[in-house]
């Protein structure tokens, strides 16, 4: 996810080896987490099912579906390769039904449940994310359809509507959570960054559908609703930059939490630079080019973060192997 939608900035800005660059190694990481998936899947479905219904965990599954999506829309956009971008889209389609109602059926059957404070996080804004990454890809893919182009309109719509709900649920029991209940420096993890990135990546779903709508005569009549509620979730989605920027300094500075690698700073990177992506569409859509600006700001703050998340996690590989082979020659 973090690594596509960087490649697709550097795209925007005419960085152009940085974008195919980053667009090989995210096939790479596709591909190996594609593998490891499946492997676990296969070979360790109980402790899956537990994951997936599990209030802390379940929902981090979604990036399945925004991994697959993001991908897809850098074939479509970068590479006008439509072919893997479709099977991508459908891909994710099928695994978003399978995971939006399994993971829902799974945390409200429980009758042993988490309070509320051990049980909701920025991760389950990842179903937000999920659904607005398909409308994206959905909404791409449509002019370049011979056949079924209003359905995936229609589905793009829909979903993108769909998605605005998730986000309003979701953000206020977020908000509850982050005010009306104690939080130390440990809970403020980096996935409470997607409350900023589920804002971007809706903000960049609406004027991505507004831009292929043309294709159709239908449907018309949301550009409107579809204009204002973008620049609704751009709005709210920098309204979030400054507090989450402030608690950020707190959980490291005050509270000095140490700074270490964890997978999870790789939402970070990705709502950095989803909100540089989805700044630059909406000031391309409604001629405001001063917002450019600040779209390219975020882009570079976009590919530092992900050059540092990088590098420190193949320094934590390296290291992981090297303690591993030190205990086998221990033995």
């Amino acid at each position: 996810m973090a690594t596509g939608i960087v490649s697709t900035g550097a795209n925007l800005f005419h960085l152009s080896l940085v974008s195919s660059v980053l667009f090989w190694i995210n096939n790479v990481e596709y591909g190996l987490l594609f593998i490891l998936f499946g492997i676990r899947f296969f070979g360790f479905f109980p402790a899956l099912r537990a994951d997936l219904a599990s209030h802390e965990k379940g929902a981090g599954f979604f990036t399945v579906v925004a991994g697959s999506c993001i991908l897809g829309t850098q074939y479509a956009l970068v590479k006008h390769t439509y072919l893997p971008a479709t099977l991508l889209w459908l891909f994710a389609l099928a695994v978003w039904l399978l995971l939006l109602y399994s993971f829902l059926t799974l945390v409200i059957t429980q009758t042993e449940k988490p309070p509320v404070e051990k049980g909701i996080s920025g991760v389950w804004l990842l179903l937000v994310v999920a659904t607005q990454s398909l409308v994206i890809l959905g909404a791409t893919l449509a002019p370049h359809l011979t056949v079924w182009t209003e359905a995936f309109l229609f589905f793009a719509l829909s979903a993108y509507f769909l998605g605005l709900v998730f986000y309003l649920i979701l953000i206020t029991l977020i908000v509850y959570r982050l005010a009306f209940l104690p939080l130390d420096a440990e809970s403020f993890k980096p996935p409470y960054w997607i409350m900023m990135g589920a804002a971007a990546i809706s903000t960049l779903s609406g004027v991505t559908v507004i831009q292929n709508l043309d294709t159709t005569g239908l449907f018309q009549a949301f550009k409107p609703v579809l204009t204002g509620m973008s620049l609704l979730t751009w709005a709210t989605s920098t309204g979030w930059i400054p507090l989450l920027v402030v608690l950020s300094i707190w959980r490291y500075t005050v509270k000095k939490v140490k700074l270490t690698y964890h997978p999870q700073y790789w939402a970070f990177v990705f709502c950095v630079g989803m909100y540089s992506v989805c700044t630059w569409h909406l000031a391309d859509y409604i001629a405001t080019p001063y917002l450019k600006r600040i779209a390219g700001l975020f882009l570079y703050v976009s590919l530092a973060a992900w050059l540092l998340t990088f590098l420190s996690m193949c320094i934590g590989i390296v290291q992981s192997l090297t303690s591993s082979l030190k205990n086998n020659d221990s033995l």
